[in-house]
């Protein structure tokens, strides 16, 4: 998706103009990010306008795909099996997360730059695996406002616990 695409969109939906400022970041052009490519996918799109008063950055993760592209590797489904159900894996989970923070940095410094001060609302979205990926970046590390998720792909407790030393201290507490 680009900026025309969202701007078109937004129209549709809503019935009226869109923020002024529409930024739209692809994981695929953060390369530091993807450098194991574990199949991890996703867009942030950065809506902004001064007289409107609107500061809203939604961190988007692609659900499983059937096949991943130019190759035959099913990573999502790899990743799925060993990460999402067995806790073995947190490579989606990582570079989601850190897809969300250099993007957060690159978004604020910018703001800050131009002496912008209306306050940055994140907003998570995703679909399936994409909403697990979210879902567990909220859970470890609240980088969003507002979480919403379609059909999520369900997390293991053992996934849980691998993820975030935080939750299996609370878990060998309550055993």
């Amino acid at each position: 998706m680009n900026e025309e695409e969202i701007r078109r969109i937004y129209i549709e939906e809503t019935g009226n103009n869109p923020p002024a400022q529409i930024h739209v970041y692809h994981s695929q052009d953060f390369k530091n990010i993807n450098i194991n490519d574990s199949g991890f996918d996703g867009t942030i799109i950065h809506f902004y306008d001064k007289e409107k008063r609107i500061n809203q950055m939604y961190t988007i993760a692609r659900g499983s795909e059937k096949q991943e592209k130019d190759t035959w590797k099913p990573l999502d489904w790899a990743y799925n099996a060993l990460g999402i159900f067995v806790g073995q894996s947190r490579s989606q989970y990582r570079e989601a997360l850190e897809f969300d923070r250099k993007v957060t940095q690159i978004i604020t410094e910018e703001l800050k730059r131009n002496g912008q001060t209306i306050e940055l609302k994140k907003i998570g979205l995703g679909h399936s695996q994409g909403g697990n990926h979210v879902q567990m970046i909220q859970l470890t590390a609240h980088r969003f406002d507002q979480v919403y998720v379609r059909y999520l792909f369900q997390k293991s407790p053992q996934r849980t616990c691998k993820t975030s030393p935080h939750f299996l201290f609370i878990s060998q507490i309550h055993q």
